[in-house]
């Protein structure tokens, strides 16, 4: 792990904890511990309609603010198999093992493809380096395990996953977890209100009565640049 000065600045939970944008995802926070029946959401999933609506740096952001200043255990996973960016935006090792290790390989344990970073209490699992049908790793029962092994291991199980179109992978992960966060961009066309609708009618499908589902709603500005301008959460 490089030193912090070299994370993407929209990481703001690791690179600048005390900002404005940063305590924004203290909201965040705080409605997810509401959830569940008192219970909280344990495991959660970010994703987003489509790709480039900030699900990747959301789903960093909120890792890195439950660890912050608490003793709780964080895992982030990169469940996003077709196109990885968790290792890449944590300026982790292109060739660490992960996820596709994990679910590829029965000799390989939770403790062997984890990656403890001490300086932000953040525990994480890249994609990996395994190779298999994503479909069917998402699916097995190697996957289940991993997860039943996480939540006894963790207090917060955070999963970066697959935008919901075109593909169906988050939309499969999510009867196996406690709520979905979906990442919205503030756009008003047309063509992104038709991928939002898109997207919830196929989380629908994939997700059980119990999990529950948060749409975050990300201001339009400039990239790289929170400013001033706070995120909108709806509980769905």
């Amino acid at each position: 792990m490089s030193p912090k000065k070299r994370l993407d600045p929209r990481l703001v939970s690791l690179t600048a904890a005390g900002s404005f944008a940063a305590e924004q995802y203290q909201g965040l926070r705080l409605t997810l511990e509401r959830l569940g029946n008192g219970r909280g959401a344990q495991a959660l999933a970010v994703t987003s309609p489509a790709a480039g609506d900030g699900k990747t740096v959301t789903a960093i952001n909120l890792a890195g603010t439950l660890a912050r200043g608490s003793e709780a255990r964080v895992l982030l996973i990169d469940a996003d198999l077709r196109r990885p960016a968790v290792g890449s935006q944590l300026r982790m090792d292109a060739s660490a093992r992960g996820l596709t290790d994990v679910l590829t390989d029965d000799r390989t344990t939770l403790d062997d493809v984890t990656t403890l970073l001490e300086q932000f209490n953040l525990s994480v699992v890249p994609a990996g380096t395994g190779h298999g049908a994503v479909h069917q790793m998402l699916r097995s029962a190697r996957f289940e395990r991993l997860l039943k092994e996480a939540r006894e291991r963790y207090d917060f199980i955070v999963l970066d996953t697959p935008p919901l179109l075109p593909v169906y992978d988050s939309a499969l992960l999510a009867k196996s977890l406690d709520g979905v966060l979906m990442v919205v961009s503030a756009n008003r066309s047309a063509e992104s209100s038709r991928r939002r609708q898109g997207a919830r009618h196929r989380l629908q499908q994939g997700r059980s009565a119990a999990v529950r589902l948060l749409r975050l709603l990300l201001p339009r500005i400039l990239p790289g640049r929170l400013g001033q301008r706070s995120l909108t959460i709806h509980d769905s």
